[in-house]
């Protein structure tokens, strides 16, 4: 992925997006990100640059097409170098945008995760298990639990009196 061939700035509500096409399943992935996710493609523009050159920074990414991850060096990472990072920091080594889709869609429970699966292009269940870093896995875990404990307490004892043990 390169800034401006598949990852944009929208000066107009000062954030970013996503639009690609992706390989896998041959369909346009376009996503909006709120301006809260800025720091994270500011970082990634910047390096160790002054944050007072940011816009000529990016310009300038947009107009070369540069990969969006680089070397100090300013040649492109090597292609697992992602999968190493990523599952070193949240214990998924796939694709960010497909980890972060799920991570975020997590507190929404199973239909969070079926919509993210439905987003992601992705018809069966064998993969989609390996976007859920370990944040998404706790937060759908407590989701159940809390809607079994409510459920629970709201069963009076003649609801289920023919479970009970008498």
């Amino acid at each position: 992925m390169f800034w401006g061939d598949g990852v944009f700035y929208r000066p107009h509500d000062n954030s970013y997006a996503f639009h690609y096409s992706q390989s896998k399943v041959g369909e346009v992935l376009n996503m909006r990100f709120e301006p809260g996710f800025n720091r994270f493609f500011d970082a990634l523009l910047l390096g160790d640059n002054d944050p007072r050159y940011l816009p000529q920074i990016r310009d300038q990414a947009i107009a070369q097409r540069r990969p969006i991850f680089m070397r100090y060096e300013g040649e492109p990472v090597a292609y697992g170098w992602f999968g190493r990072v990523w599952d070193e920091a949240i214990g998924s080594s796939s694709h960010l945008a497909r980890t972060l889709l799920q991570t975020f869609l997590a507190d929404l429970g199973e239909p969070g995760f079926a919509y993210g699966q439905r987003a992601l292009g992705h018809r069966g269940d064998r993969m989609i298990e390996k976007y859920r870093d370990e944040i998404a896995r706790q937060l759908s875990a407590r989701l159940a639990s809390d809607a079994f404990a409510t459920r629970a307490a709201a069963f009076a004892n003649d609801d289920i009196k023919e479970l009970l043990w008498t």
